[in-house]
């Protein structure tokens, strides 16, 4: 179970240029459903619980839209029904919008309805506190304004889904990289740094969840080093680069031997060999 709170939309920019933490308005208690298709499935239904963590009630308003990943693993957002694995109109929600009192919960009802032969899909569900609507200075009408967002992703997972995966590229480069602790203080510093990339292909109809290892041995194929990447998470049909952050080498000459394990009968796996000047 994963527990995470709203991300502010509005003070966007100052998260970037200071490091104090923006204050929950409300949390919700899970950040992903899964939805198992069975044989003869006629409705799927899961519970999204929303607690308001403010000491006033809190306007909710709930919307359904889609997501992909891109080549490096970032979250792309549309509107529902713009990607090839939209769940579309089978996916609906309930509430869209509702009242929470301070120190409620409201769940979320997440209902899925199958159809002939249906394969799965995904979808994200946004849960968005927002202040009621205000006259504009330059009168021209009323708008809301969305405080905080929180997206949930949906899974619909396919009875029959299987798990297969392949290299596709393997590299060894020099990348410039940002300092996490220079964002958490509101710098653009970054870092030039050695990684080993390898560009990763799922090729069956499951979702992934990728873990990686790098192992760095020298010319002789004695292990020097062993480095473990973050949880490469993967949708069917997609294709990722996985990158791992190597430690300072000596000059010399190196073979990255990088091993990814998708949950699959094999582990997928990719050498190369490089040089440190």
């Amino acid at each position: 179970m994963t527990r995470g709170t709203a991300v502010a939309l509005v003070s966007l920019w100052a998260l970037l240029l200071s490091a104090t933490p923006v204050r929950a308005q409300v949390s919700v208690e899970d950040l992903e459903v899964h939805l198992q298709l069975k044989k003869d499935t006629t409705a799927l239904t899961g519970v999204v619980p929303v607690r308001n963590e403010e000491t006033r009630a809190q306007q909710v308003r709930v919307i359904v839209g889609d997501w992909i990943r891109d080549s490096l693993g970032n979250n792309v957002f549309t509107e529902s029904g713009t990607v090839s694995q939209s769940c579309g109109k089978r996916l609906s929600v309930f509430p869209t919008t509702f009242q929470i009192a301070p120190g409620a919960t409201e769940l979320i009802r997440v209902s899925y309805a199958p159809e002939a032969g249906d394969d799965g899909c995904w979808a994200i569900v946004f849960i968005e506190t927002v202040l009621p609507p205000s006259q504009r200075p330059d009168a021209q009408g009323s708008f809301l304004t969305i405080e905080l967002r929180t997206g949930v992703k949906i899974y619909v997972h396919r009875a029959d889904a299987h798990r297969a995966a392949i290299v596709e590229a393997a590299e060894v480069g020099m990348r410039w990289r940002p300092v996490p602790e220079a964002i958490a203080a509101g710098r653009r510093d970054s870092v030039h740094v050695r990684e080993a990339s390898v560009l990763l292909s799922n090729t069956g109809t499951a979702h992934l969840r990728v873990r990686s290892t790098l192992e760095i041995r020298d010319a002789q194929a004695r292990l020097l080093h062993t480095v473990t990447g973050s949880e490469a998470p993967m949708t069917p049909g997609s294709s990722r680069w996985v990158a791992l952050r190597m430690p300072t080498l000596t000059p010399g000459e190196y073979v990255a031997v990088l091993l990814l394990d998708y949950g699959g009968d094999e582990i997928a796996a990719a050498q190369v060999e490089f040089r440190v000047p």
